[in-house]
């Protein structure tokens, strides 16, 4: 994380970048007497070529078609960017190219480049010293004019516009001052900075660009200032990488997503902005670099603050000043009126209706619907949160119902939330916790969103007697983000109802998993789970684990599911006092590397096997009751390995234990792993509740009904 006097230096460095490149600004130009003099119908390179080092050539008024390369210090003087205009000649070169591997100092002034084809109106490179001064540079194919390896530009008063990329882009180690300046009406972004370019951007606007106003990626710096950044396509200024900027009175507008948008390890100071008008967000943040500021007016964006930022950026709109606010209220013209009017721990209470939200919360409050009243609050954009909670939020909400929005409830940075007897309906994401928030949902219900409730990063919830219920995904959980789910029901989702990846963890407990279209619990990566006196029922995969996810299942009744437990690569499992049963295809199946210990449980009335071994998987299966699967009741093939210890097996369709090879079945393979256990009862088709085949197949599994047992050793 970059430190205080880190972010100073860099607006030391940048703002004594105008005074330390040498290059000199348009009045120091103005005494300069023309040496030469080109009309039209003359070459500007070969007044060009003749001229000594330092010249000042002047362009009458006219146009020239020629592409010019400038390898030493001149000025190049036209008579107004309306009179005289070189354009491109030949495709495939820029307009102008400036480049020298040694210090030159080039002046381009009042004049216009345009009509470059497959290439940038002005190039520059090297180690050039480069002043454009009141200049157009619109109309070409590339960037309107690209800064690239140790070069240092100053653009004053000038307009970059309608260029088929960047209007300006600086690459590598390029630094540039931007004044007075219009950026506008490009078709990619408006500035753009790679590598660890830098740039001071003062008193200009950059609007209406095809994509970013001012785009900064890899380590690029920027100090933008005084500018206005409006209307752009995308978002006004975007940091990715390890980006830095600096962001002071400007005026951010307009932007058809976000004023200004943050991710990866991107840094910025914000200080004293207008930031309104902004469709999705004012600022937004995934980064997970120190974003500083405050005193900024921010109002009528889509919200204002979202994602992993400090509530202090934002000026609120109103003093706080009150302990409780009923809303409508004539005083407050909006509910965030309404919010920042409220002193910290206050409450705003909602009259009966639906309200235009799209709020941030930054204090601790309470949010909750008149007793007996119908609330319903709405996304100002189906793009942004209907509630958006930063550092320093703690909400507290009652009795509302939260649609439309891209997230119900975002909650970021050190966020927390209390949501009881509400509905979270029809967003893209329910509740989106990240960061380090935290969340305690109990009695809601959370329906037809995109995921019901997402946790990233460290985020933490407890869901409690909640119904989550016809999302796509019902609860999903990645990162190091724990959860615990109790009393609950997760129901009728179209894909899975519980999914953990990466190093998640919950404790899932008395609740009602069903009818969800894939599986009813799924762990991958090295996710964890406690599961415990839950019914599982009538799903794809009652629970599936992959990778080298672990759980421990016990006292569940998992029934009706395609197939109850499934395990593959190298998951773990301890399935206990477990009932499994009536599952399509199969109640417990483990293949690759998976391993599990199953004990005191029935596994019973499965289609297919009771529990089948593959590949190399391992189980311990003591005391249990393996009992009327429609095939076997354990199922061993390839090189599994099993440990039968006191279970009874018995009444199932074909054999009690079976290997996979002949003559137990039709077929060329052989086993070749590992059976040991004893004390198990097996009873074959002759006794009562045998087994309809054969209690086990090949007969040199007979030790296992035996009390002394034995082993079977198949490895090579």
């Amino acid at each position: 994380m970059c430190s205080r006097w880190k972010i100073l230096v860099v607006w030391v460095v940048l703002l004594t970048l105008t005074v330390s490149t040498g290059v000199m600004t348009s009045p120091a130009q103005e005494g300069s007497e023309c040496m030469i003099t080109v009309q039209p119908g003359e070459w500007i390179q070969a007044a060009i070529d003749k001229a000594p080092e330092g010249a000042v050539i002047c362009l009458a008024e006219g146009e020239w078609r020629e592409n010019i390369v400038i390898e030493k210090s001149l000025t190049l003087r036209g008579q107004g960017a309306q009179r005289s205009v070189i354009r491109a000649r030949a495709g495939g070169r820029p307009v102008v190219l400036i480049s020298s591997d040694e210090e030159i100092r080039v002046h381009i002034e009042n004049l216009t480049v345009t009509g470059a084809r497959d290439h940038y109106g002005i190039l520059v490179q090297g180690s050039a010293r480069v002043t454009i001064d009141r200049c157009s540079v619109f109309a070409n194919e590339w960037e309107g004019i690209e800064l690239r390896d140790s070069v240092q530009a100053t653009i004053w008063e000038s307009t970059i516009s309608e260029n088929g990329e960047a209007g300006i882009t600086l690459a590598k180690l390029a630094q540039a001052t931007i004044e007075g300046s219009t950026i506008s009406n490009n078709k990619e972004d408006g500035i753009t900075l790679w590598g660890s370019a830098q740039a001071t951007i003062t008193s200009s606007t950059v609007s209406e660009n095809g994509n970013v106003g001012v785009w900064l990626g890899s380590s690029a710096q920027a100090v933008i200032t005084e500018s206005t950044i409006s209307e752009n396509r995308e978002n006004g200024i975007a940091l990715l990488g390890s980006a830095q900027a600096i962001i002071t009175k400007n005026i951010i507008s307009g932007n058809k997503q976000v004023g200004i948008y943050l991710t990866n390890s991107a840094q910025a100071t914000i200080i004293g902005n207008v930031i309104k008008e902004n469709f999705i967000y004012g600022i937004f943040s995934h980064s997970t670099g120190e974003i500083r500021g405050k005193r900024n007016e921010m109002r009528d964006n889509g919200v204002d603050l979202g994602g992993n930022l400090p509530g202090s950026l934002r000026l609120p709109l109103i003093e706080p000043n009150k302990n409780v606010v009923i809303y409508p209220n004539t005083r407050y013209p909006t509910i965030q009126h309404a919010v920042d009017a409220l002193l910290p721990g206050g409450t705003l209470i909602l009259r009966g209706g639906e309200y235009e939200a799209g709020l941030t919360i930054t204090k601790e409050l309470t949010i909750a619907a008149q007793e007996k009243a119908k609330v319903i609050l709405r996304a100002r954009s189906e793009d942004a949160a209907v509630l958006s909670l930063v550092g320093g939020a703690k909400l507290e909400m009652v009795g509302l119902k939260v649609t439309g929005g891209c997230f119900g409830l975002h909650l970021r940075a050190d966020a927390q939330a209390t949501i009881r007897r509400s509905t979270i309906f029809r967003n893209r994401y329910g509740i989106e916790l990240r960061d380090s928030a935290q969340a305690t949902i109990s009695e809601t219900t959370i329906s037809e969103n995109g995921f019901g409730v997402y946790l990233w990063n460290s985020g933490q919830a407890t869901i409690w007697k909640s119904t989550i219920s016809k999302n796509r995904f019902g609860i999903g959980l990645r990162d190091s983000t724990q959860a615990t789910i109790s009393g609950s029901t997760v129901s009728k989702n179209e894909e899975d109802a519980i999914l953990l990846g990466y190093s998640a963890q919950v404790v899932i407990t008395e609740s009602t998993i069903s009818e969800n279209r894939e599986n009813g619990i799924a762990l991958w990566g090295s996710a964890q789970a406690t599961i415990t006196k839950n019914i599982i029922s009538m799903n794809s995969l009652g629970i599936y684990l992959t990778s080298s996810a672990q759980a421990a299942v016990t006292k569940n009744t998992i029934s009706g599911n395609n197939l109850g437990i499934y395990l593959e690569g190298s998951a773990r499992v301890t399935i206990g006092k477990c009932t499994i049963s009536e599952n399509e295809i199969g109640g417990i199946d483990l293949t690759d590397f998976a391993q599990a210990v199953i004990w005191e449980s029935t596994i019973s009335e499965n289609g297919d096997d009771g529990i089948a071994l593959r590949g190399s998987a391992q189980a311990t299966i003591k005391g249990s009751n393996v009992s009327k699967n429609e095939r076997d009741g354990i199922y061993l093939m390839h090189s599994a390995q099993a440990t039968l210890e006191g279970n009874k097996i018995l009444g199932n369709g074909r054999y009690g234990v079976s290997l996979y090879e002949w003559p137990c079945f039709d077929t060329s393979w052989e086993f070749r792993g590992y059976v040991t256990g004893r004390d198990n009862i097996i009873p074959g088709p002759a006794e009562p509740e045998g087994n309809k085949e054969h209690a086990v197949c090949p007969y040199e599994l007979s030790f296992l009904m035996t009390e002394g047992g034995g082993e079977l050793d198949r490895h090579p």
